[in-house]
């Protein structure tokens, strides 16, 4: 867990990051009676990779990604941009 966190306006809501997604949900006040809470994912709209280089090669797959958090990707099916 790097963050957890309590939204100030709302002690319903928390949310923790693990640096792969973030987690949390709406239900904190909860804990202080049953001791349990609904765990979801936090993170839609949200992402949290990184593009860390882009190649393409002259043979082999038309183009190589390295992508942070997640290793990295070939892609060979991409058509050529058209020039203009």
């Amino acid at each position: 867990m790097e963050a957890l966190v309590i939204d100030p306006f709302d002690s319903n809501r928390w949310m923790y990051g693990t640096g792969a997604t973030i987690q949390g949900g709406r239900d904190l006040l909860k804990w202080d009676t049953t001791h349990n809470v609904t765990l979801q994912s936090m993170a839609d709209g949200i992402e949290e990779t990184a593009i860390l280089g882009l190649i393409s090669p002259p043979t082999g797959p038309r183009l190589l990604s390295a992508v942070g958090d997640l290793c990295g990707t070939q892609s060979p099916h991409h058509t050529p941009p058209t020039v203009s």
